[in-house]
């Protein structure tokens, strides 16, 4: 359910519930790729840019490591909303 909230919070806006909510999906799951990819777009909308691109790396590898369709599509979505880590 906290994917489906946090979702749910970045569509209207409320940035800092969404944040909670990701945060708090992380400290059950702290390498899903998801949790870590909505955490560091929110912050990056907040202006909190260093931790933004910290979540985004930790988001890459994450998704890295998967061997999946999912990995890969959180790859591309990571590396269009931070293009600085395309390799």
């Amino acid at each position: 359910m906290g994917h489906f909230a946090a979702i749910t919070a970045l569509q209207i806006g409320d940035l800092s519930a969404a944040q909670r909510y990701c945060e708090e999906r992380l400290s059950y799951s702290p390498e899903d790729p998801m949790a870590l990819y909505a955490l560091a777009d929110c912050l990056a909308r907040q202006g909190q840019m260093d931790e933004a691109k910290h979540r985004a790396v930790d988001c890459r590898r994450a998704a890295l490591s998967r061997s999946d369709e999912i990995g890969k599509g959180v790859v591309e979505l990571i590396e269009k909303r931070f293009p600085e880590l395309k390799e």
